[in-house]
């Protein structure tokens, strides 16, 4: 009978808390952001149940990940379906300006600059239930602004279908 050898056991490491997106946390569960740690933030923790909550928590990711100063999705009216940052009598203006701003053939919107916000935009128009939604990208570089646009819409689709 062959006798197995005794293998000493590994010292026991400390535990290392990590996010779920690999970025390391502080003390107390505090997640790092993006300019802290270098990597994405960990929104998994910032979910809702609520539709309203979750399309904005959706936006505000999406912007501070961009860097942007707002993200705004209006509906065919130009009523605000949702947004991240500002006040909300700008975003409710700047709603207003989207789907104007579409029907002119524009991609990028006018307002923002009249309501003090930056010039640079970027407007996206999609179709959710057979409802058209503009959503428009304020601040930011050109292609964070892309990128974050098509992220928000992606998610708002995904919530709007789970809701």
């Amino acid at each position: 009978m062959k006798r197995r050898p005794v293998i000493d056991p590994a010292p026991a490491r400390p535990a290392r808390h990590r996010s779920l997106s690999g970025g390391p946390t502080l003390p107390g569960g505090r997640h790092l952001t993006t300019a802290e740690s270098g990597r994405r933030i960990e929104r998994r923790r910032n979910r809702s149940s609520n539709l309203g909550q979750a399309l904005h928590l959706q936006l505000e990711a999406c912007r501070a990940e961009g860097a942007l100063e707002a993200i705004v999705v209006a509906d065919d009216l130009g009523l605000c379906v949702a947004a991240s940052a500002g006040t909300p009598a700008r975003l409710d203006e700047l709603a207003a300006w989207l789907p104007l701003s579409e029907r002119a053939g524009l991609d990028v919107v006018r307002g923002p600059a009249l309501l003090g916000l930056s010039a640079t935009t970027a407007l996206r128009r999609f179709v959710v239930g057979g409802s058209a939604l503009f959503m428009c990208a304020v601040g930011g570089q050109t292609d964070t602004r892309a990128a974050s646009l098509l992220r928000a819409e992606t998610g708002f689709r995904r919530i709007l279908a789970a809701g």
